[in-house]
């Protein structure tokens, strides 16, 4: 049958409880004193069917044994208390029975005889594989072919779309929600439930959409009941930093601690600043009528006076990470200073993005 790889981790603790496939092979004359139970059992371990009178079952545990059909085990686990839980690792380790078949196993594959002849692209000169260098790019190594075929079962994801009108706009149905149609998924998509979880639809504003990816309020979406990044765990931290860097003091006597909705509007400030790049942040906060240029009045308005100076504290002590945790080794963290907030990135984008 089809070979599929079992993927393992580095730890030793994951081998416990892995299915072992091995072929043991049995003698004629202990299967002929086998009764009917211990055919089922034998014939159960090797993966095949158990019906029919006890001279068919002899006759597919010695065709079995003749195929050297593995048998498949358990590793024992000499630690009971997790033994439970290497259980339910190792199921997700290798696979089995949600990807692969309980009895699939390595096999080598031979090459054919036969070189590949490479293939010639007038428009690529001197195409070589990533291992060769370019000196040697003239070298093409030896290819072969694999006369063998692989069945693999067709794709059936799905996934919801929007309906929309000839002029381009989302299609509603009477009680005004967009209208969704089932297709088969091609390509990697937005996950449709998760955005009716989190309350997300074509009508939502960019600002909201802000709100999921950098939440603003505290932040609890695990099952560990663990804080998850938040722009109110960063103002607590930020003004820890200032406290700390003695803000209030003589270095920075105009300092006022930040909230998290003033955090929100100069990190909002650097995106604004990736739509519409300017020589510098600082420009933004006068009005266009001070700066014609580079003066903005929504930024003005909203940061008011003294924006230049709060922006600089900003840059001094703006943290996501807790500055009274002492900062680890830079080559086993090397993104310690932001690393709370990346995790939360790749935890909510690929609850969000589904492949």
């Amino acid at each position: 049958g089809t070979t599929s790889p079992i993927e393992l981790n580095n730890t030793n603790e994951s081998l416990h409880n892995l299915p072992i496939l091995s072929h043991i092979p049995i003698e004629e004359e202990k299967i002929a004193k086998m009764n009917l139970a211990a055919l089922k059992k034998e014939l159960k371990a090797r993966g095949q069917p158990v019906y029919g009178k006890k001279a068919v079952l002899m006759e597919r545990l010695k065709g079995t044994l003749t195929t050297k059909m593995p048998v498949r085990t358990i590793a024992k686990n000499k630690n009971k208390k997790t033994s439970q839980s290497n259980k339910q690792r190792s199921k997700k380790i290798n696979g089995v029975g949600d990807y692969f078949s309980k009895f699939a196993r390595w096999k080598e594959l031979v090459p054919m005889d036969a070189n590949v002849e490479e293939p010639t692209n007038p428009t690529f000169s001197c195409a070589r594989a990533p291992t060769i260098e370019a000196k040697n790019a003239e070298f093409v190594p030896v290819k072969h072919d694999f006369d063998v075929n692989f069945d693999i079962d067709p794709f059936l994801g799905t996934v919801e779309q929007f309906e929309f009108t000839r002029l381009g706009s989302i299609k509603k149905d009477k009680n005004n929600k967009a209208k969704t149609t089932t297709k088969k998924r091609e390509r990697g998509t937005v996950d449709q439930k998760m955005m009716n979880k989190l309350k997300l639809s074509p009508n939502t504003t960019p600002s909201e959409y802000m709100d999921v990816f950098f939440p603003l309020k505290k932040n609890i979406r695990s099952n560990r009941n663990k804080e998850e990044f938040s722009f109110e765990l960063c103002a607590k931290w930020t003004n820890t930093k200032a406290i700390i860097a003695g803000a209030h003091g003589s270095c920075y006597p105009d300092y006022k601690p930040f909230t998290k909705n003033k955090l929100w509007q100069h990190c909002g400030l650097y995106i604004l600043n990736g739509l519409a790049p300017f020589p510098r942040v600082e420009y933004k906060f006068k009005s266009q009528v001070n700066n014609e240029v580079h003066g903005n009045d929504v930024v003005n308005n909203y940061f008011g006076t003294n924006a230049a100076c709060c922006h600089k504290h900003f840059k001094y002590f703006f943290a996501v990470q807790d500055p009274l945790i002492e900062t680890p080794d830079r080559k086993k963290y090397p993104n310690w200073k932001i690393r709370l907030l990346l995790k939360w990135m790749m935890r909510i984008f690929m609850l969000m993005w589904s492949v």
